[in-house]
């Protein structure tokens, strides 16, 4: 589960801008699931998983007030699974390497899972205190290898560009995605309910990545983009059933200008055309001494 729920998520901390990628905004469905990042100027880092209750639903088909609220309340026992199979990793690292600094519920706070009334959702948090917090939970050979990225540019600037899964489509070593086991999770609270069946005959829900910074400078191939709260700017990538990984790698680039070579090289420019205007009239002044009268 942390292999193909956490690794993929590390290789872009970097940042978003305004705008859209494609010629049409994508629509959001009534049934997702995000799954988001945000990082805070600060250092602290937000990890956010949130599924749509879509609890409309139970009202279109006439199913009882009962059963929308028992579904309610499986879904919010499903998610809990997964935020607990996160505390059972942290705890893990922690136990292999302790550090009073970064220790749970100092260094990483875990929200429990709960019904969002507003939003029509249920997910939980999982908010890491300093940049060096994600660090200790989030450290191997791979995932350094890749945030490394792909580098070029020379003394004016570097150009950063990284690639990677989408964290939805990766597989684990069972042959699940991330986007099997959100999906089954989703349909698991729905056992024993009157609508079971009619729903996950139509259960298609768009699973959406979402990653936020503070920073603007970073291009990407992101479906969306948008500056959210707290100025952060949100690059967003969309993906549903039948979406292949090798048609939906996350591609994210910062280019890094060095300015005091510019200034040098502005500099360099104006003293070598003022030094060759000046030899210029040295050479003039010098023709009409030497010319005879």
């Amino acid at each position: 589960m942390k292999k193909f729920i956490l690794v993929f998520i590390l290789v872009f901390s970097l940042s978003f801008f305004c705008g859209c990628s494609r010629e049409e905004t994508p629509q959001i469905k009534d049934d997702f699931v995000v799954l988001g990042l945000e990082n805070f100027s600060n250092g602290r880092m937000v990890q956010t998983l949130r599924f749509s209750c879509n609890g409309k639903r139970f009202d279109e088909k006439n199913a009882p007030l009962k059963e929308k609220l028992e579904f309610r309340q499986n879904l919010v026992d499903m998610i809990s699974e997964i935020r607990n199979q996160f505390l059972f990793s942290f705890a893990l690292t922690y136990v292999q390497n302790p550090n009073d600094e970064y220790k749970i519920n100092s260094g990483v706070i875990l929200s429990p899972a709960t019904y969002d009334e507003k939003n029509d959702s249920v997910g939980f948090n999982i908010i890491f205190t300093s940049l060096g917090a994600w660090n200790y939970y989030h450290k191997s050979g791979e995932e350094q290898e890749v945030n490394a990225g792909n580098k070029n540019g020379n003394i004016f600037y570097r150009k950063v560009v990284s690639n990677g899964e989408n964290p939805y489509l990766s597989v684990n070593s069972s042959g699940e995605s991330a986007m099997d086991i959100y999906k089954a999770k989703y349909l698991s609270a729905l056992k024993g309910l009157s609508i079971e069946e009619e729903v996950k005959s139509e259960y298609a829900p768009q699973f959406i990545y979402n990653y936020a910074t503070p920073q603007q400078a970073v291009k990407s191939n992101s479906d969306l983009m948008y500056r959210g709260r707290e100025g952060l700017y949100h690059h967003v990538w969309i993906v549903e059933e039948g979406d292949k990984a090798e048609d939906n790698k996350i591609t994210l680039s910062i280019t890094y200008v060095f300015k005091a070579w510019w200034i040098f090289f502005a500099l360099l420019i104006i003293l070598s055309v003022c030094l060759i205007s000046i030899i210029i009239v040295k050479i003039k002044d010098t023709k009409l001494i030497k010319k005879p009268r």
